[in-house]
C-alpha cells in the first residue's frame, strides 16, 4: 500500500506513520489557507480599487493667502465629512461617493486677520453607472467688508462649528 509516494508496509512504526500522515496532513492545510488568504487579498484590491474610482472628485483650490478649513454638508444639513483643510495657494480633492446635492461650509484661516466664515451655494453630484461628477470649486478671498452674493453668504462661527442645520 502507498501513500504519497511511501509505502506504508515498509514503515515497522505506527508512530512514524501517524507522524508522516499528521505532517502531510499539515501541509494540505496550509496549502488550502495559502489560497484562500491570497483569493481574499486579490477581492478586496479589486473592491477596493473600483470602488475608488466609481466616486465624484471634488477639487478645491484655494486661490487665497488663507488656509480654507472645509465641511461638506447634505443638503439635508447633515455633515458629510469635515477635517479638509487646504493650504494657502494650493487644491485638495474630496471623493463623494453618493449622488445628491451638497454645500460647503468654509472658515478662511489668516494668522494676522479674523477668520471669515461662509456657507456656500448648493452643488449637484452625480455617481452612477454611467460616470460620475467632477467638479472644481476655486476659492478667491478679496478682503474687503462687503459680501458678495455670488460667493455664498456670511455666517459666523457658531453656525460653521455646528454639524448639522
Amino acid at each position: 500500500m502507498m501513500y504519497n509516494g511511501v509505502i506504508l508496509s515498509e514503515i515497522p512504526d505506527l508512530e512514524v506513520l501517524n507522524e508522516i500522515l499528521s505532517i502531510n496532513y499539515l501541509r494540505e492545510i496550509m496549502k488550502k489557507i495559502f489560497c484562500c488568504v491570497i483569493f481574499v487579498a486579490l477581492c478586496i484590491s479589486l473592491f477596493a480599487s473600483t470602488s475608488w474610482a466609481e466616486n465624484a472628485q471634488l477639487i478645491l483650490n484655494n486661490n487665497s493667502g488663507r488656509t480654507m478649513a472645509i465641511k461638506v454638508m447634505r443638503d439635508n444639513g447633515t455633515l458629510y465629512s469635515s477635517g479638509h483643510n487646504v493650504a494657502a495657494n494650493s487644491s485638495l480633492t474630496i471623493y463623494i461617493p453618493n449622488t445628491g446635492n451638497y454645500y460647503l461650509k468654509i472658515k478662511a484661516i489668516h494668522f494676522s486677520n479674523p477668520p471669515v466664515y461662509t456657507k456656500g451655494n448648493p452643488f449637484k453630484v452625480y455617481v452612477g453607472a454611467d460616470g460620475y461628477s467632477v467638479l472644481t470649486i476655486t476659492f478667491s478671498l478679496k478682503e474687503s467688508r462687503t459680501p458678495s452674493p455670488l460667493e455664498g453668504r456670511s455666517i459666523n462661527k457658531n453656525d460653521f462649528e455646528k454639524d448639522r442645520d
